[in-house]
């Protein structure tokens, strides 16, 4: 079954199987476990699916697994069972029959159906299939590609001839499994405690204007601050310009404006500290480090949505450029070109104005500390921010080494 999965989505060992090293074994600790693989398509022809679909793999023998099979029944458009010739009993007639439910019914997977039917306990399930108009895949006789073939063109035609609306969505998976009687972590109180203070700081970003949420609310890192200091710093390893500067005179006028640029963001920390980054500090500050797990998960998530719902403008913008581009390059035209030029350095500035994201918070973070160590040698509370990357490191949460904006590594 994992096997032929594999085949139906990609040609991808997606689904550990018999087939894979160390498959001859036993299973001991993974019956009833459902796995789940999301296919999302490239927009290629050589796609298996032209839209997003998910896979859900149940281990081991369905009827033995009850709560597993009703989640699976009330997020699933369609089920795929696989039918063994042993197990055609009245239980797996009654487990078919509640199957039907589906909006796309369920489908059978025979290894052998000829065999099946010649068996003297089949006519019920055969009666069933007749009358429920139940689709089969028979796997016997059938090479890899054929049978893939078939099981991908069934899968495509129901898809494409389904609505939206018959469909279940990702988001709601936790509710729904809650009403099987399947934990979450969404119940979880430490989950939910990094939940809140994710959206408390999600709600202070959306407060801001879209266009200059970043600068205004992390501005240590801005251009006028960071990206100044960064231009100083590279500039201290050329020779000066003018002739009549010594290299002690430049090297010392370099470290001055660099030292303003510090004194500058130490004012900003002491007195202009924004509520985004006070709420940010705050959340990361709290002791229990499972809640601050589950508040960079979900901050990070919360993020994410949304870049992903400001980059879809910006690919239609994108889109619209690159046919002007190609209209200017077929009529050759100068006024073109130079609309082309403007519009694709105004889209890339707006575009990392807006793009806001994990790093940004830590990079800001990072910016609050080496201002205070510059100003001050005195006990601060920006001390305890380098225990709180090392914590936060060892939870597995990547820091980045480059900043992308400034393309600078602050050592």
């Amino acid at each position: 079954k994992s096997s032929l999965l594999n085949t139906i989505i990609g040609d991808q060992k997606y689904f550990f199987h018999w087939n894979c090293p160390g498959g001859n074994f036993s299973r001991k600790f993974v019956d009833g476990l459902v796995e789940l693989i999301c296919y999302l398509p490239s927009g290629k022809e050589s796609d298996s699916f032209s839209n997003a679909v998910i896979f859900l793999n149940l281990r081991g023998e369905a009827r033995e697994h009850a709560m597993q099979v009703e989640f699976l029944k009330s997020v699933s458009f369609m089920m795929f069972v696989m039918i063994l010739e042993e197990n055609l009993d009245q239980s797996l007639l009654n487990f078919i029959q509640e199957l039907s439910i589906l909006r796309g019914g369920p489908v059978l997977v025979f290894p052998d159906f000829e065999h099946v039917r010649s068996l003297q306990n089949s006519s019920s399930l055969l009666k069933l299939i007749h009358e429920r108009k139940i689709t089969t895949f028979n796997v016997k006789n059938t090479n890899d590609d054929g049978i893939k073939s078939e099981i991908h063109r069934f899968i495509s035609l129901k898809l494409s001839s389904s609505v939206t609306s018959e469909f279940c969505a990702i988001s709601q998976f936790a509710t729904l499994a809650k009403h099987v009687g399947i934990k979450v972590d969404e119940d979880d109180k430490e989950c939910k405690e990094g939940y809140s203070l994710a959206t408390n700081v999600i709600k202070i970003l959306n407060s801001a204007n879209l266009a200059d949420a970043k600068a205004a609310m992390l501005p240590l890192q801005g251009p006028q601050l960071w990206q100044k200091w960064v231009s100083y710093d590279k500039a201290s390893y050329q020779k000066p310009t003018q002739e009549n500067v010594t290299v002690a005179y430049f090297n010392q006028t370099i470290e001055l404006e660099k030292s303003h640029v510090r004194q500058s963001q130490h004012y900003y920390v002491k007195n202009f500290l924004t509520p985004l980054m006070k709420c940010f500090v705050n959340s990361l500050q709290i002791h229990n480090t499972s809640v601050r797990s589950y508040f960079l998960r979900w901050l990070k998530m919360f993020l994410d949505n949304r870049s992903r719902r400001m980059l879809s403008e910006y690919e239609r913008i994108n889109t619209k450029i690159q046919e002007l581009r190609r209209k200017g390059e077929s009529e050759t035209s100068d006024s073109v070109k130079r609309l082309l030029c403007k519009l694709e350095e105004e889209h890339s500035t707006e575009l990392t104005e807006r793009s806001l994201g994990l790093e940004h918070f830590f990079r800001e973070l990072g910016q609050m500390y080496e201002a205070v160590k510059h100003h001050t040698d005195r006990q601060h509370v920006v001390d305890y921010y380098p225990n709180i990357m090392v914590a936060i490191l060892n939870q597995g949460y990547p820091v980045e080494l480059m900043d992308g904006d400034a393309s600078h590594v602050p050592i």
